[in-house]
């Protein structure tokens, strides 16, 4: 008896994909973000990844409005606090910005990866 093949399409393994493109191919991560995005709507780590690339490109307005999405649906997001706080300092929004670093603080003492660095 064959055993079943294991899933191509999951979501975890699209999320995968557009965070290893976010760094090299942002294009290529938004667009990766977008697909996942056509079907979970407020998928948070699809929403980040998209906000992130979005900062990429350029594209501040749109990022921080998926950004902000993001952190609706899932508030302990350190990176994109930390993105979010990027944006509003360059529109020199100072108490925006402060509130989001403030919650980037907040969330990465939750964040294994900063804790250990710490």
């Amino acid at each position: 008896m064959e055993t079943p093949a294991e899933p191509l399409g999951t979501l975890e393994v699209a999320l995968l994909h557009a965070r290893r493109l976010l760094e090299r191919e942002p294009a290529a991560a938004a667009e990766q973000a977008s697909e996942i995005l056509k079907i979970f709507p407020d998928q948070p780590n699809a929403l980040m990844i998209s906000g992130l690339a979005l900062g990429r490109l350029g594209q501040g307005d749109a990022a921080i409005e998926t950004l902000r999405r993001a952190v609706h649906f899932r508030p302990e997001l350190p990176d994109v606090w930390r993105a979010l706080g990027d944006h509003y300092s360059a529109l020199e929004m100072r108490e925006a910005a402060d509130a989001a670093y403030a919650q980037h603080i907040r969330y990465s003492t939750n964040d294994p990866r900063l804790m250990s660095a710490a």
